[in-house]
């Protein structure tokens, strides 16, 4: 049986065992730059200066993006750069907008190599391809959703970083039950390159494998988490959202079978301890293993002992 592991507060892990739901999160919210990112420009930065209001630093970095994206060969007039840089505004720096060829490329995350030959040709078929590309990339990157799991459930540094310290929990899930038997989890590819987005990717016209792509390229210096990723197409799976959360994120059901494993952190009170153990014991009919993270004495393991 296979099983993966999801690193969190001891908050979530309440709210997930006692509601038996899975909440999903956008890429744009995720703690490294690189997942929501213009090439040159990172993402916090842009997203302060788009919340000063200075107009003049957002329409100075609309026309670098252009030059930089389209190799110098796509032109466009102050108004238009001054109407791209109020849709910046106005969308929050949300993927759905401003929904035309130079829009999309501002606002497209990520490493995007559109050769000059390509962009030479300047006829309106080429023009009307990527604009059509672009306007779908961005229709479905806004509505997509996704979980992030590992396949270890031992690694000290996730388990300070994502599971409050240690005061957290890891969950196992079961990725042969709902929601994940017919999406799996898929590996995370590292690489020391961005994803990039070529003509012949555009050409080919597979948008939803490209956005997968995209979410599954990090930088190697993450390599240690081991990190796999639950995609979830929002638009397509409407039927599986049972709310949305206070930042408007989705958030689906999970069968009674989904939970496979619950690790409670070594600094985790006793009294939270059998709070999880009574939900468990409550909620659930199905067996799962429970058990509390202790640091070994001798180097810099974590070994897991029956939870009392």
């Amino acid at each position: 049986m296979s099983t993966r592991y999801q690193y969190m507060s001891f908050d979530k892990a309440r709210y997930i065992l006692r509601n038996k739901c899975l909440p999903l999160s956008h890429f744009s919210r995720y703690n490294d730059p690189y997942e929501c990112s213009i090439e040159g420009v990172y993402y916090e930065e842009l997203k302060n200066i788009v919340t000063s209001g200075d107009y003049g630093k957002i329409q100075n970095i609309v026309t670098k993006v252009i030059e930089d994206k389209s190799c110098g060969k796509v032109n466009i007039n102050n108004a238009a750069i001054g109407a791209i840089a109020t849709s910046v505004v106005n969308s929050g720096l949300a993927l759905t907008s401003p929904i035309s060829l130079i829009g999309a490329l501002v606002l497209l995350g990520g490493s995007m190599k559109l050769t000059s030959k390509f962009l030479n040709k300047a006829d309106s078929q080429t023009v009307n391809k990527i604009e059509k590309y672009m306007k779908k990339f961005l229709l479905l990157s806004a509505e997509t959703y996704t979980s992030c799991f590992s396949t270890t459930n031992d690694n000290l540094l996730m388990w300070s970083h994502y599971a409050d310290s240690h005061k957290g929990v890891v969950i196992g899930f079961r990725i042969n039950q709902k929601p994940f038997k017919d999406n799996p989890p898929l590996r995370m590819k590292y690489s020391q390159q961005r994803f990039i987005l070529d003509e012949q990717r555009i050409c080919d016209n597979d948008i939803w494998e490209d956005i997968k792509s995209t979410l599954l390229t990090k930088s190697d210096k993450w390599k240690y988490e081991n990190e796999c990723r639950f995609i979830f197409d929002g638009q397509k799976n409407k039927d599986l959202i049972i709310w949305y959360d206070h930042n408007d994120n989705p958030v689906i059901k999970l069968s009674n079978e989904a939970i496979d494993c619950v690790y409670i952190g070594a600094r985790v009170s006793s009294g939270n301890e059998k709070m999880i153990k009574n939900i468990i014991e409550t909620q659930y009919s199905n067996e799962i293993i429970t058990k509390k993270a202790k640091l070994c004495h001798t180097g810099f393991g974590i070994e897991f002992l029956e939870s009392c």
